[in-house]
């Protein structure tokens, strides 16, 4: 159906028609982007789709798993380690060990975190700290004593320092 304007007596298309063009062109984009989200969700594996993750880092793309694996062992430090105490974390490579660090610096908020890496650069301020969180058990740190086995990593305490 056409409609004259009283302004200029032109005749245009009316506006029932646009509204069906406009409402068709978000129908589209609404499909498009749900089809989006369910090629990405696919992917996911059956057993995790539904699964509550357990670290902020869970689903995170690049992610190693021993960054992953860390935040919990991370939390199970916090329980182990006495307030006001100094720590380093080592880890099976240096850059999961900066990671390692960095959320340590979110979760232990009652303890002094000292690097011992920074990247691939090394750093002393690690060797000064009273205990040492090794991720997954790795290695033993040389005249330290082990305090607690965690499910993820080892809390060893090099004494006063």
């Amino acid at each position: 159906m056409d409609v004259t304007t009283e302004k200029d007596g032109t005749r245009g298309a009316s506006p029932g028609r646009a509204g069906e063009a406009r409402r068709l062109v978000w129908f589209a984009g609404c499909v498009a982007l749900t089809a989006m989200i369910g090629a990405y969700w696919w992917r996911i594996p059956a057993a995790d789709r539904f699964r509550a993750a357990v670290s902020p880092l869970d689903r995170v793309a690049g992610m190693n798993t021993e960054t992953r694996v860390g935040w919990q062992f991370l939390w199970q430090a916090r329980d182990v380690l006495p307030a006001g105490a100094t720590y380093t974390i080592v880890g099976s490579e240096p850059h999961a060990e900066t990671s390692l660090y960095f959320m340590s610096l979110a979760v232990l908020t009652e303890l002094r975190g000292m690097p011992s890496h920074y990247g691939e650069l090394p750093v002393e301020q690690g060797g000064a700290a009273r205990y040492v969180l090794v991720s997954r058990c790795s290695l033993e740190p040389p005249g330290a004593t082990l305090v607690q086995r965690l499910d993820d990593g080892c809390v060893w305490d090099r004494g006063a320092r």
